[in-house]
């Protein structure tokens, strides 16, 4: 490769001039000098073509400013300094579409039906807490268990009244309408809630109705124990011993609450079923067997 003045060629590492050919005979060498166009001075001094392969000056990477025309027309214009495109911050929004915190606050379709869920709610609860105080003062036997039953008080002694002669007849008469009868009288309501509320299953109904039960049996049996004629003495052994039988039931039951034992529970109400029913047997013999006491007066 040639460089354009003709002077210089690239033989593949470096530029070496032109071989000028040299004539053993003067006249030739003059006469091609005199051949030869007159090179300007300038262009002698001009440096030797650049190596397009060799390594670059980083320093010369940088472009400068452009050069003037050269037919010395206006320069152009430097190119005017832009500033970087200014973009608009994500948004949460899509068209018309707010985020769901604005919907929230502008009152959207979720928040209204938010608020009515938790209204709902809030008298559900309300109607709920209202049922259980209004059942619980209407029903006293849903309060708890810690609660003690209300004593019943004990019967009111019956005046025995005086006999105008005494017999077995009258004595018989006597018990029967002035002791036996006012006591299980007495016993009938408390005995009526324990066979209701008892049937095999630890409820609080049925503990209040056991401790009714055995507050009463203890001053009913005490009743029981005025002398008693002998013509009647077989039969109202009998009903204290069923009341016995009773007393002993209640007290196994109630210590199957303290044992939270419902097999123990079972077996005081099967043991209690069995000595109500002999006591509503016995009971009426009672009385059955008075009309045949001796009338005979025996004292005065």
């Amino acid at each position: 490769m040639m460089s354009p003045d003709g002077k210089w060629v690239w033989d593949g590492q470096k530029w070496i001039p032109v071989a000028h050919h040299e004539s053993v005979f003067p006249a030739y060498s003059a006469a091609t000098a005199a051949a030869e166009p007159a090179v300007p001075i300038a262009e002698t001094m001009v440096s030797p073509p650049v190596n397009p392969f060799a390594p670059q000056d980083p320093i010369s990477r940088f472009v400068g400013p452009p050069a003037a025309p050269p037919f010395g027309g206006p320069a152009a214009p430097a190119p005017a300094v832009q500033s970087p495109a200014i973009i608009a911050p994500l948004s949460y929004t899509t068209g018309d579409a707010a985020p769901p915190w604005q919907s929230w606050a502008q009152g959207s379709g979720d928040r209204s039906r938010m608020l009515k869920l938790v209204a709902a709610f809030i008298a559900v609860a309300l109607l709920v807490l209202l049922s259980i105080y209004f059942g619980l003062s209407q029903l006293p036997f849903l309060r708890a268990s810690t609660d003690q039953p209300t004593a019943t008080p004990s019967p009111t002694a019956t005046p025995i009244p005086q006999l105008a002669a005494r017999s077995d007849f009258a004595l018989a008469g006597r018990y029967v309408s002035s002791v036996l009868t006012p006591t299980m009288t007495f016993l009938s309501t408390s005995r009526i809630h324990v066979s209701q509320s008892c049937t095999g299953v630890l409820s609080v109904s049925c503990q209040q109705a056991l401790n009714e039960l055995d507050t009463n049996l203890k001053p009913a049996m005490t009743a029981l124990n005025q002398p008693v004629p002998a013509c009647i003495a077989p039969q109202v052994a009998k009903v204290k011993a069923d009341l016995a039988a009773i007393q002993a039931a209640v007290t196994h039951e109630i210590q199957s609450y303290t044992a939270n034992n419902v097999d123990q529970l079972r077996i005081g109400v099967r043991n209690y079923n069995a000595a109500d029913r002999s006591l509503q047997a016995d009971v009426p013999a009672v009385a059955k067997v008075q009309p045949g006491c001796d009338g005979q007066a025996g004292g005065p």
